[in-house]
């Protein structure tokens, strides 16, 4: 299979970008995301992950592809399997016809990957394009390894099957029909309109806007609900989320405004402009966010160490909150 890897900021969409690119489609990591609807929040409180509330800054694993493929009328075919024998099979069956399929696998046991960056984390996203002998060819896009890696049959089956919380159940995808040109900005549209709805539009407190004041107004209460070890754990599973695990919450925000920028070029909008200004900044709020919480988590209740409370922190959250809200709020008018 003539397949070529290309290294990207997030797996799904470096999956999808590789993807693509097999099959002559060259389209950036930004319009991805954005076409995909890949920015979202999540708040689950009564959801436990790792024995914490279930916090995402993304949608559900392969949801940013299937938006694409709306958008741009690709046809793409998911799949997820009860037997892990039957997974693999039908993996290898692919494999024969020469299609590159992505695969959704579990970090923890995956053995290429840094064995400090592993985790209870059930959503990362790779593409298999080959087998040699007994040996699958991985392509992962991930930038902090060598990305061309090799999988046993054990090993594969073991981290697609992976149990636990979103468990992915040797979740494919993969392409069945391209059509011979993109109409990029009819997407573009429909892929801003989408994030304006899941982001504006939600009845259940939970999700999107919403989530995120309803996080900033549970947060306020940490401080009465945990002692101080839990509650230094949960702040840190917060800094997890927003720099280190799938991209994080600025790195969804730099890849959005990256993707208005696009956009704006693309569509001709000059206002997508300064709209994408507006969601660079919310990045670096996040990312400013990150690390008071870090430096909590580290030096709360050492003397002469100046650091923000938690009621601060979740102070910041909720302007964080306020700013998104009135960035799609404007996008709404866009289309």
């Amino acid at each position: 299979m003539n397949y070529q890897h290309q290294k990207a900021e997030h797996c799904e969409n470096g999956a999808i970008k590789n993807i693509l690119h097999h099959y002559g489609w060259e389209i950036s990591e930004n319009l991805i995301f954005g076409i995909g609807s890949g920015i979202y929040f999540i708040h689950v409180p009564y959801i436990r992950h790792e024995n914490m509330p279930l916090s995402m800054f993304r949608t559900a694993p392969v949801q940013i592809f299937q938006n694409l493929a709306k958008e741009l009328h690709l046809k793409l075919h998911t799949q997820r399997f009860i037997i892990k024998g039957n997974g693999m099979k039908k993996l290898d069956k692919l494999l024969e016809k020469e299609i590159p399929v992505g695969a959704v696998v579990g970090l923890n046991h995956l053995p290429y990957f840094p064995m400090e960056l592993r985790g209870e984390f059930n959503g990362h996203h790779i593409v298999v394009y080959g087998k040699e002998e007994d040996r699958y060819l991985i392509s992962d896009t991930f930038p902090l390894i060598k990305g061309k890696e090799t999988l046993t049959y054990d090993e594969l089956k073991n981290v697609r099957f992976t149990k636990g919380l979103l468990s992915p159940r040797g979740q494919l995808f993969y392409i069945t029909k391209v059509p011979s040109k993109a109409d990029l900005p009819s997407a573009i549209k429909g892929g801003i309109s989408r994030s304006c709805n899941m982001m504006l539009q939600q009845k259940i407190p939970y999700f999107g806007i919403k989530g995120l004041y309803y996080f900033a107004d549970q947060m306020m209460y940490w401080g009465k609900r945990y002692d101080a070890k839990e509650l230094k754990r949960n702040i840190r599973q917060m800094v997890r989320l927003l720099e280190e695990t799938g991209t994080g919450g600025s790195g969804f925000r730099y890849l959005y405004a990256g993707f208005l920028e696009e956009a704006a070029s693309v569509i001709h909008h000059t206002k997508l402009h300064l709209i994408a200004d507006q969601m660079q900044n919310i990045g670096d709020l996040w990312r400013y966010i990150a690390t008071e919480s870090l430096r909590y988590s580290k030096w709360a209740g050492k003397e002469n160490i100046e650091i923000k409370t938690i009621f601060e922190i979740a102070g910041m959250i909720k302007e964080v909150a306020q700013k998104e809200e009135k960035v799609f709020k404007d996008l709404i008018c866009i289309n």
